[in-house]
């Protein structure tokens, strides 16, 4: 009945961790009465020899892989089935004896055929001592036994009261498939401890039971209500990392597969995950943010460039636009991240932003909570993810970005959008039209705001926008640097103003005082200016 597994810990607590894994892998095999059954259909499985070692064959390099399986006081053991997964940087031993003695252990490491493996088999009687009642592991392994046991009985799933602990956090109900996706990404998290011993990051409880599943031990559920149980804050002695709650749902327990009506929840029934009225999603995948109202769109499931996702982003057309980190810090908050992706839901966790760093790098947005945002270059493999303002395109005015900001947005609402400016100069009083101008400066300066306000210290608003550079940022009609002469005709042709306008140099589309120039050099849009351009 209990089922766990790390979702996230830093190199230095893997060791202390593995005292409480042991102990919970424990009472899951004796729950489960497990012990002695015969594994069936097990693949790459040898079992050891009177020294007590198997050999595999690395399938990546070919090398020969020495395992030796030795019990608690080091003596090797002989007649234990081992079981050999070789992944994508980790490789995974279980052991398993089939008569029943000692209990399932299993290792997740990095690849290391150089030296022999050492898996400690943990006789049963010393791990059924230290529940004696009494002990804190007792207490603590008891209440979750006791509370899974109760409500797993009566098919509920409660998410709160006396009976839930403050510090177990209701996550719904998830499919297998889904938290088979969560465990890609928890083993992946493995390759960030290349040198740790094999003994480090031992004991997975939650890999155990799929072996189990495997062997036809035990029956996979239809469905899981799941917790997540956060360390106490301020306890600094408990901040490893979470423990993942696991509860099955039968099909014959007649229990309604659907927790959509908790805050947070997800609803599974009928395979459609569907998320709190924060996020909507309609049939053409657009997701709705019910709050900011912005739109956005998920791209492919695969590794792409910055480039690549640009170009995906403006294949969309429209006034799609790839997002900028204050919009990502606006998912991140809402709730969305690596452990729960709701309708943005993929197997990364990396994303590009529209913002540059410079000619060859961007910032990124990271949702695992931990380097949230920072820049790498743009040949680095992220995904791409879409994202248009609330207004759509014909309720934009021809003076404005087609995220939204237009001449005479406030300066907070451009806070809003686009985060704080990279950099600002001081206010500077004009003249020529008695206020005071200040320019704040996006994408390393591929693109300036002009701000302006009736004194020096007052509230400010856009005065004019200017794009040159890699700006990625395009206008309410949907044209952006590197467009072609031909596209700004096409959209703008209509109200092309013919005095100032010179074919192959500048188009102003409206007026030069008040409407948009598109600096055009070789037959490609090189510069945006949006508001007047004369006085």
């Amino acid at each position: 009945m209990l089922f766990e597994k790390l979702s996230s810990a830093g190199k230095k607590e893997l060791m202390r961790l593995r005292i409480l894994f042991s102990v919970l892998i424990a009472v899951v095999f004796f729950v489960q009465g497990c012990g002695g059954s015969e594994p069936a259909g097990i693949d790459n499985a040898q079992i050891t020899d009177s020294s007590g070692i198997v050999l595999f064959t690395d399938a990546g390099t070919g090398e020969e892989v020495s395992v030796l399986v030795v019990d608690q006081t080091n003596e090797p053991v002989e007649g234990i089935q081992v079981d050999f997964v070789d992944g994508d940087g980790f490789e995974t031993f279980v052991a398993f004896d089939p008569d029943g003695e000692m209990l399932p252990s299993l290792s997740i490491f990095p690849h290391n055929s150089t030296h022999t493996i050492q898996m400690a088999m943990e006789d049963a009687l010393p791990v059924i001592l230290e529940l004696l009642p009494g002990s804190d592991e007792y207490e603590t392994v008891m209440l979750f036994a006791d509370f899974l046991d109760d409500f797993a009985e009566q098919g509920e799933a409660p998410t709160g009261g006396p009976d839930v602990p403050e510090n177990w956090l209701y996550r719904g109900v998830s499919t297998p498939e889904e938290l088979e996706q969560e465990n890609k990404l928890f083993l992946m998290l493995l390759k960030a401890t290349p040198l740790r011993p094999a003994v480090e990051i031992t004991e997975r409880g939650g890999k155990l039971l799929d072996i189990l599943y495997a062997m036809d031990v035990v029956e996979e559920p239809d469905a899981y209500h799941s917790w997540v149980i956060v360390p106490s804050l301020g306890d600094s002695e408990n901040l490893a990392g979470s423990i993942f709650m696991l509860s099955p749902i039968y099909d014959d327990q007649n229990t309604n597969i659907d927790a959509s009506s908790n805050e947070g929840a997800l609803d599974v029934s009928a395979n459609a995950v569907v998320q709190n009225t924060r996020f909507t999603i309609d049939d053409q995948n657009i997701i709705t943010d019910n709050v900011t109202e912005l739109q956005w769109m998920v791209g492919s499931d695969t590794s792409t460039d910055w480039y690549e996702s640009e170009s995906w982003v403006n294949s969309l057309g429209g006034t799609w636009r790839m997002p900028s980190i204050s919009e990502f810090w606006g998912l991140y908050d809402a709730g969305i991240n690596y452990e729960y992706w709701g309708p943005f839901s993929n197997s990364g966790w990396y994303v590009w932003s529209s913002e540059v760093q410079d000619s060859s790098s961007a910032w990124f947005f990271s949702f695992t909570g931990t380097e949230v945002d920072g820049n790498r270059s743009l040949s680095e493999n992220f995904r791409a993810f879409a994202v248009r303002s609330p207004k759509n395109q014909l309720d934009l005015p021809l003076e404005a970005l087609s995220c939204g900001i237009e001449i005479g947005t406030p300066d907070e609402e451009v806070i809003s959008i686009l985060g704080q400016p990279e950099s600002k100069n001081d206010r500077t009083f004009y003249g020529a039209d008695g206020r005071w101008s200040q320019h704040w400066s996006y994408s390393n300066g591929d693109m300036v705001i002009y701000m302006s306000s009736d004194d020096e210290h007052g509230d400010q608003t856009v005065s004019q926008i200017r794009l040159t550079g890699q700006s990625t940022y395009r206008t309410s009609s949907g044209l952006g640097i590197g467009d072609t002469e031909s596209d700004v005709i096409a959209e703008h042709d209509s109200i092309k103003d013919q005095a100032f306008s010179r074919d192959g140099e500048f188009f102003v589309a409206g007026s030069i005082y008040g409407g948009v120039g598109f600096g055009i050099s070789s037959g490609v849009v090189v510069s945006i200016t949006i508001g007047a351009m004369a006085e």
